[in-house]
């Protein structure tokens, strides 16, 4: 279920997840003069894990993948993003050389 919300290019959206879930308006911790009347914002090429529960006014960030939720609730008002990598392609870099023996 998909409830006001805004999601980029090349999203992959879980089973059972649930975006601008609740009735919960908080602004978003981050950007509260821009993320306020419950909008949920989500980048590119972001992979939602499984019953997902993401609320209102939240932002996630892009290039995200299910192992960078660490809960299956993301409360209304906050964001999570992954700025160790600017560049997606860097980030992938970064992965494969991880777990290159």
């Amino acid at each position: 279920v998909v409830d006001r919300a805004i999601l980029d290019k090349e999203v992959v959206v879980g089973k059972n997840c649930q975006i601008g879930y609740g009735d919960d308006m908080t602004p978003n911790k981050l950007e509260p003069t821009r993320l306020n009347s419950g909008i949920t914002l989500i980048g590119k090429r972001v992979h939602l894990p499984d019953n997902l529960k993401v609320g209102r006014n939240c932002k996630i960030g892009t290039d995200l993948r299910p192992e960078d939720f660490p809960s299956d609730t993301l409360t209304s008002g906050e964001t999570i993003e992954d700025r160790t990598y600017v560049h997606g392609w860097e980030r992938e870099l970064a992965r494969r050389i991880s777990t290159t023996p």
